[in-house]
C-alpha cells in the first residue's frame, strides 16, 4: 500500500505546505501500528507534525 502511495503521487497538483501536512498522516497511522501508545496519542502526535510541517514549508 505504501509503494502504491508513493508511485501514484497524489499531491503533484496541491501546494508544498499541503503535501507536508497531509503526507503525516499515514506516519501516524504506521506509528500507532507499531507502539504501544493510545491512538489519540498518536493522533496528537501526527497533528503537531502536520502543523510544524506545514508552517515550516509555508513560510
Amino acid at each position: 500500500m505504501a509503494v502504491l502511495y508513493l508511485l501514484t503521487d497524489p499531491f503533484q497538483y496541491s501546494p508544498d505546505w499541503t503535501a507536508a501536512a497531509l503526507g503525516s498522516v499515514p506516519v501516524g497511522f504506521l506509528f500507532y501500528s507499531f507502539s504501544s501508545q493510545s491512538w489519540q496519542t498518536c493522533a496528537k502526535i501526527a497533528a503537531g507534525t502536520a502543523i510544524g510541517l506545514s508552517l515550516g514549508t509555508y513560510f
